[in-house]
């Protein structure tokens, strides 16, 4: 039997026990909706689900006000949603009954491991509920001040299933007692004019939290980020420019630099070869104007003795040709930088490596090359520049059909980040380990890039601590996006023979090494599959089944299975769906299946149908891998002298998927067992976590 909507009981007038759901024997009863049980008085015993036998399946919540679960017989329950037990009146009433004798369960007695990935299991035998709890609502984006509307407004993007959003604002960091709830989805917008700016001159910022409604099967939100950029009311604002005057920025503050009015800017630290540092010309601790302030130098070595004269510096270059050169750079002590161009013709069919050197006071190099030379229709070629403070390798397809790319000259920079506006808890979480930023200039200007079929390879040296030595997998490399926050790249690696920490990105950015190491109590440190289970735990592809367990031995479904390949490829979920299969459902993999559907990686089962809770086979794993690495144009390469027809039972290869089979085994992607590809077998949760550690560790 099957209900599409919702179940509410209230037992009034009725004097005996009442059941919400009730079934027995050997049924299958399915409710869409939410499942409510209430009590009509506070002695009456009620319960939301009854199993005798049969097999009850409930598509969101179960609300009661009496017993949550009964099941007896090896009956089967699954709540896809939360199970809200809010026992009211008198008697006592149970979160969970299982099997008889009756043994009773609260909401903490979880089976670990569990049978299930991604639920909670509660078990008596045969007796079984299986409970997927909650997902987290998203954290609110689009953070903006309205100042053209009639009253001055707080904006934000709405969140789907948030029914309120908490509205905090800030006054120059600090946090106003003016917190705000507003409804959703009627409105993503506070109206705060006289409230806000009532509070007088200053940068003004705030943040959003989404709320969930209290019987959903969502949380509430984390915090967004503040806003940015701050809305400055009754503030003048001057800029404090610092002349080193022959010298060379080495830290500090920054060369230009905003300062309220009646604030203090920070002095840059500067060095200049052959002189002392004698102060600066003027003061800049209460500014209230525009000013520029000239560092003051003394000769060393008495009676004024001139400084040496500039050191020139070249840049080795070798072609992808066999043809070796050298280019002038040019140091720039203001901003810490040093340039050399290549001109034309330098990217040459194979790789040409510029390699600067080390320059005394420099934080950042960069390297010069035409637009044209880097907007080719495919990877003809590839520049890297190696430098002290990393390498970077650029693909000759780097800029092609990259929107807003209009110029001649390309410049790209690899260099210091810069950490003093992280959020603490990243600062901390960094250390003193690396942090680098790259970026990409067009004729002079700083310009946005992002290309997911020209992938750029970073290396950053890296001396690791005895502790991660001991472990790794745990070394891994954050991207650190707008807001702050550091975002785990998949393909992030120590490589001890040559020191660096490795990744590719398809986007530019600050970059940090850090360590995350992440262990389970069901994966043993001898086990064959240890350091694949904590390489793709650490890189957040995996957060394990619950209650610090992996189910390393558990067979993989089809839905855990297309969540671990696009996290590990660093494919995004649709977080709001336009089309997806129809047995998607409004769980974890939702967002990733409507991704996979709407990108061709993922066709179904016939009948618009996916089959997420059925395990995967592995001809079925590798096909959707294939389909993955095709759409981001990273499909292996090579050959490993092996085809299809080398395995025995390369006959039960389905004919869908011959072409991905065929070229994975080729290039040595996929290399079986003995003379067996075994297409057919399933596959355990540890095997996968080899699989991506092979693929991602390489």
């Amino acid at each position: 039997m099957t209900v599409d909507g919702d179940v509410t009981v209230t037992g009034q007038g009725v004097s005996g026990e009442v059941e919400a759901v009730s079934a027995g024997g050997f049924a299958t009863v399915t409710v869409g909706g939410h499942v409510k049980a209430n009590r009509a008085t506070d002695t009456q015993v009620v319960t939301a689900i009854s199993s005798n036998g049969s097999t009850v399946v409930v598509g969101k919540n179960v609300a009661t006000q009496g017993n949550g679960v009964n099941v007896q017989n090896d009956g089967h329950v699954t709540i896809e949603g939360m199970l809200h037990f809010n026992p009211t009146g008198t008697g006592s009433c149970s979160y969970i009954k299982l099997g008889y004798p009756v043994v009773t369960k609260t909401a903490d007695d979880v089976e670990t491991p569990g049978s299930r990935p991604g639920y909670k299991e509660y078990k008596n035998g045969a007796n079984i509920v299986w409970i997927k709890g909650a997902a987290q609502l998203g954290k609110p984006a689009g953070l903006a001040w309205d100042s053209s509307a009639s009253e001055f407004r707080a904006t934000w993007s709405a969140v789907p299933n948030a029914v309120q959003y908490k509205v905090n604002y800030y006054q120059d960091g600090s946090k106003l007692d003016m917190s705000t709830n507003v409804n959703a989805p009627n409105t993503s917008t506070d109206d705060v004019k006289d409230g806000l700016l009532g509070n007088g001159a200053g940068s003004y910022t705030f943040t959003v939290q989404a709320m969930a409604a209290a019987d959903s099967s969502y949380l509430d939100s984390d915090v967004s980020a503040p806003s940015d950029p701050p809305y400055l009311h009754g503030v003048s604002y001057h800029t404090v420019t610092f002349d080193l005057n022959g010298g060379t920025r080495t830290g500090g503050g920054a060369l230009t630099q905003s300062i309220a009015s009646g604030g203090s800017a920070t002095a840059p630290k500067a060095t200049r070869h052959g002189y002392t540092f004698a102060g600066w010309d003027k003061t800049f601790t209460h500014v209230t104007s525009d000013l520029t302030v000239t560092a003051r130098w003394s000769p060393n070595g008495g009676g004024g003795s001139p400084a040496p004269s500039e050191t020139t510096y070249r840049a080795d270059v070798k072609e992808g040709n066999g043809a070796e050169t050298t280019l002038p750079v040019t140091v720039n002590p203001n901003d810490a930088t040093a340039f050399a161009d290549t001109g034309t013709g330098k990217l040459s069919p194979g790789e040409t490596v510029v390699t600067m050197p080390k320059v005394p006071g420099v934080d950042t190099y960069c390297v010069g090359i035409p637009v044209p030379e880097l907007s080719t229709s495919d990877a003809q070629g590839t520049l890297t520049l190696h430098t002290g403070s990393g390498i970077v390798t650029v693909p000759s397809n780097m800029l092609t059909d990259v929107p807003g790319i209009s110029g001649s000259k390309a410049q790209i920079a690899i260099g210091q980040g810069d950490g003093a506006a992280l959020p603490e808890e990243v600062k901390a979480a960094i250390g003193n380990r690396p942090l680098v930023r790259l970026a990409l200039s067009i004729d002079g200007r700083q310009t946005a890039w992002a290309n997911l079929r020209a992938p750029v390879t970073v290396s950053i040296p890296y001396v690791p601590t005895a502790a991660e030595l001991a472990a790794p997998e745990g070394i891994v490399v954050w991207y650190i996006d707008g807001s702050g926050s550091a975002v785990c790249i998949p393909n992030g690696r120590y490589d001890p023979a040559m020191g660096t920490v490795t990744f590719s990105t398809t986007h530019f950015s600050n970059y940090a090494v850090a360590y995350n190491r992440v262990s389970f109590d069901d994966v043993a440190a001898d086990a064959w599959y240890h350091r694949a289970v904590s390489f793709i735990a650490a890189r957040n592809i995996t957060g394990g089944t619950g209650n610090g367990h992996y189910s390393p031995e558990a067979r993989l479904t089809r839905g855990d299975f297309i969540v671990l390949l696009m996290r590990a490829y660093g494919i995004d979920a649709d977080e709001h769906p336009v089309e997806n299969f129809a047995d998607a459902g409004n769980t974890y993999y939702t967002g990733h299946l409507a991704a996979a559907k709407r990108l061709g990686i993922a066709t179904g089962v016939g009948n618009d149908l996916y089959a997420p809770g059925r395990e995967i086979t592995r001809q079925e794993m590798f096909t959707l891998l294939y389909n993955a690495l095709k759409v981001i144009d990273r499909l292996p390469q090579g050959s490993s002298g092996k085809a299809l027809s080398d395995f025995e039972d390369a006959g039960q290869i389905a004919s869908w998927t011959q072409e991905a089979m065929a070229l994975l085994v080729k290039t040595g992607t996929v290399s079986g067992s003995g003379q067996a590809l075994a297409p057919l077998s399933t596959t355990s949760r540890a095997e996968m976590a080899q699989v991506l550690y092979n693929l991602l560790g390489k």
